[in-house]
């Protein structure tokens, strides 16, 4: 076993030539339009430095302690001057008495290699990261979603707990897998030398062989829909992640880490509403968080993070059902209309012409429902949105960070915290200029379509809508 954490010696430090020379694969356009600001402003590698020696792995099984955290993180193209602050921020407080902080890290080194590191990350005094490496892959897809739950088994084998959570630290784009016109960014956890990547209807599959976690945070940006909570379930208490476009630097694994280990016993609720007052305080103008790479503040402040009940989940498609059949019997087109053109539109921070906000299919559902309940003239579908509603803000979403406001005026703190697919105001194929749409995963592959009138809702919109342009 080597005597320096994190393969690390040449690659988290510089020492891989393609990183430190700043010549990570270019993005297209597609890839920017589900990327984030943060990341694109990424700066070059710094000069390599010593890594931080590894102390020795402590014999397994430990004993049981109240949590065990597990972070899977995939370091492909941009993310990586990020993840080395993630790295430094971890070890800031390290596995304790209280919690263990298990990290499996992969990293390019060239265009065809990736190191891959299993390691129990350690308490370090000084910024440079610390940690007990167990395994090291010189090839491991990380976009395979077996190799995911196969960690995940790994980590509540050996690091018994309590309570359990995982993080996925990655790229993500929600359900949307395009694959022409290409994008390098699909699903969750791209993996940029194989080329891989998790489905979304692959989440039932992993949590299936992982078994119960207490949370899981998606460190991802597009994530938190009703589409990717519902192929979830109830294997997972609470599902924590953003709608929008995310933040590279904004994992704040200290203040997580610190907080488990300060209050190793709360309960689930009020761990998701510190996490979220966390979340809000990074983003508040007059504290808001700087990028650690550029030292600049975000441009746009607008951000959302939010956690779901995994349990509650299951009662959507009902919820869905009934407000759908009642707004159908309703028929008030101009109402649809309106409410399509003026809902928020996730992924709208990009600047590029590829990544028009409306190419990106997601709305904040309880911001939509809103939109028609409000102004409707039908006294049923008045009731059966405020209906709906109570159920996602009091039973469904648990917490919500979301705040500021986006570039189009939209005050994010009246979001809801769970996004759902929305057709957009032009059709996909004008605005791509007659080019075809393909995407990996169907609409309709995906539970929440088989389970819920939410996809034939939509084409019963888009008859009524399309035509009118």
């Amino acid at each position: 076993m080597k005597n320096y954490f994190l393969a690390a010696v040449f690659a988290l430090f510089g020492i891989c030539p393609e990183f430190a020379l700043g010549a990570a694969p270019a993005l297209d356009a597609l890839s920017r339009a589900a990327g984030d600001d943060a990341v694109l402003a990424a700066s070059p590698a710094p000069a390599p430095r010593p890594a931080a020696e590894s102390a020795k792995p402590p014999a397994l099984p430990l004993a049981k302690k109240e949590w065990t955290v597990m972070i899977f993180a995939n370091g492909s193209r941009d993310q990586f001057d990020y993840l080395k602050k993630d790295l430094e921020a971890m070890s800031a407080v390290g596995t304790t008495a209280k919690i263990n902080v298990l990290l499996e890290v992969g990293l390019p080194q060239t265009s065809t290699s990736t190191i891959v590191q299993r390691m129990l990350v350690l308490r370090s005094d000084d910024t440079a990261p610390k940690g007990a490496i167990y395994k090291e892959w010189k090839s491991r897809d990380m976009g395979d979603w077996r190799n995911m739950a196969e960690f995940v088994k790994w980590a509540k084998t050996n690091f018994p707990a309590k309570r359990f959570m995982f993080i996925i630290s990655a790229h993500g784009t929600g359900f949307l897998d395009l694959s022409f016109p290409t994008s390098h960014t699909k699903g969750l956890s791209s993996d940029e030398i194989t080329g891989n990547y998790m489905k979304i209807p692959q989440l039932k599959s992993l949590f299936g062989e992982t078994g119960h976690v207490d949370i899981f945070l998606q460190e991802a940006c597009l994530m938190q829909t009703a589409e990717v909570g519902y192929e979830i379930g109830d294997k997972v208490d609470l599902i924590m992640g953003s709608e929008e476009l995310g933040l590279a630097y904004l994992g704040q694994y200290a203040e997580k880490l610190a907080y488990l280990d300060a209050h190793p016993r709360e309960s689930l609720g009020k761990i998701a509403a510190a996490f979220a007052q966390m979340f809000r305080h990074a983003l508040t103008p007059g504290s808001m968080i700087t990028d650690p790479i550029t030292g600049r503040e975000p441009k746009y402040p607008s951000r959302t993070f939010s956690a779901v009940r995994g349990l509650e989940l299951k009662n959507l498609p009902a919820k869905l059902d009934a407000w759908v059949k009642t707004v159908i019997a309703a028929n008030e087109p101009e109402i649809i209309s309106n409410a399509l053109k003026t809902t928020v539109r996730f992924g709208s921070l990009c600047k590029t012409p590829m990544c028009n906000p409306n190419i990106l299919p997601y709305t904040d559902l309880a911001w939509f429902i809103r939109q028609i309940g409000g102004t409707s003239e039908n006294q049923g579908v008045r009731d059966a949105s405020a209906e709906l509603i109570k159920f996602i803000d009091n039973r469904l979403v648990v917490a919500n960070g979301a705040l500021n406001v986006n570039p189009a005026g939209i005050d994010y703190s009246k979001l809801s915290g769970i996004g759902i697919k929305m057709l957009s105001v032009q059709p996909t194929d004008a605005m791509l200029q007659g080019m075809g749409v393909k995407v990996d995963t169907e609409y309709g592959d995906l539970a929440l379509s088989k389970d819920s009138q939410w996809d034939e809702f939509l084409n019963w919109i888009g008859k009524s809508y399309y035509p009118q342009r």
